[in-house]
């Protein structure tokens, strides 16, 4: 067994309790209704992946994704077969959100890669031949479970989550709910931030227990890691400062290692295509979470992921370009 598939099962052992815990709900409350959907004549189709075990899908946590979508104007199917060229042809974007290797996320096997190496190729050569590609890693086991469909972008992922040890760039004292804003200087001034106009600007954009990739030369970092931060390998998050500092014995799998330079949001040009990668399930969707039902996601106080959500739907259907100088990626 290959060194990162002993780390995988270690860290997902480590998460399970967290995950329990966390007994994610789509927030039925939340408005997706779009004033102007930026669709009314073309209608661009959306396939939602389903059949890899996905954690997130369109009558769950992802509710909200597809009724705010649907409100702008795209159709949205659900794939609950294994990828295939003939498959995919009659799409214009995939969404792979919460894909595993197994049913259970508590088995270790889960951070396998959901994709056998024939759908790799295939989404691969979809996407170079100008599909559009939105995929979601996350906290261990969802990133390691994506990790070898997005070497084929090269594309690296952690195996970790992601914390930020300065206050200016996270959460009050939750140090793996980070802040990404035009103030700090970690929301990325591009297109998919912008918008077509000023009503469709990001200011904030807050994760939560997210991981961060490391993007290839030539992409577009929308959501930029600081130098302050990390990538955590442990048994459960970390949670403050001071049990980062100085962790409770056995706490950590792994020594941290630093993630300045690398990213939780990512644009990518791959041939005709275009690929956006973020390190947080939540970014797109709202969801209330555990018994006291808290906010999560684009129902976060001051959080603009709704409306960075379409404008990554937007960038991927063609509607917003961006300068991508060298990124078209053979």
């Amino acid at each position: 067994m290959s060194r990162r598939s002993v780390l995988c099962r270690l860290v997902i052992t480590s998460l399970v309790a967290t995950v329990a815990i966390a007994q994610q709900i789509a927030d039925p409350n939340f408005d997706t209704r779009v004033a102007s959907p930026a669709f009314r004549d073309r209608h661009p189709s959306v396939l939602l992946d389903e059949a890899h075990f996905n954690s997130h899908t369109a009558d769950g946590t992802y509710k909200p994704f597809v009724d705010l979508i649907t409100s702008d104007g795209y159709i949205v199917h659900i794939n609950r077969r294994l990828f295939s060229s003939q498959g995919l042809e009659r799409y214009d974007i995939l969404v792979i959100a919460g894909a595993l290797g197994t049913k259970r996320y508590t088995d270790p096997d889960a951070a396998r890669s959901a994709f056998t190496v024939n759908e790799q190729h295939v989404v691969a050569a979809w996407v170079r031949g100008g599909g559009g590609l939105l995929i979601m890693g996350d906290h261990p086991p969802f990133g390691s479970a994506v990790a070898d469909l997005l070497s084929r972008f090269d594309i690296e992922y952690s195996g970790g989550y992601t914390i930020d040890t300065s206050p200016d760039n996270r959460l009050e004292r939750s140090i793996h709910t980070l802040v990404f804003s035009r103030q700090n200087g970690l929301l990325g001034d591009s297109p998919l931030t912008n918008g077509r106009d000023v009503s469709e600007h990001v200011e904030r954009v807050v994760t939560f227990t997210g991981n961060s990739f490391k993007a290839p030369s030539g992409s577009l970092t929308f959501l930029h890691v600081s130098p302050t931060g990390w990538e955590v390998f442990a048994h459960r998050p970390v949670g403050t400062i001071e049990r980062f500092k100085s962790p409770p014995q056995g706490l950590m799998l792994r020594p941290p290692v630093p993630a300045a330079g690398r990213a939780q949001g990512v644009a990518v040009r791959f041939g005709k295509g275009r690929i956006v990668v973020v390190g947080d399930g939540a970014l797109l969707s709202a969801q209330l979470v555990g018994e006291d039902r808290e906010p999560k996601g684009w129902n976060w106080p001051g959080n603009d992921t709704r409306q960075l959500t379409l404008n990554i739907m937007h960038w991927l259907s063609g509607l917003l370009d961006t300068p991508l100088d060298g990124a078209n990626r053979p």
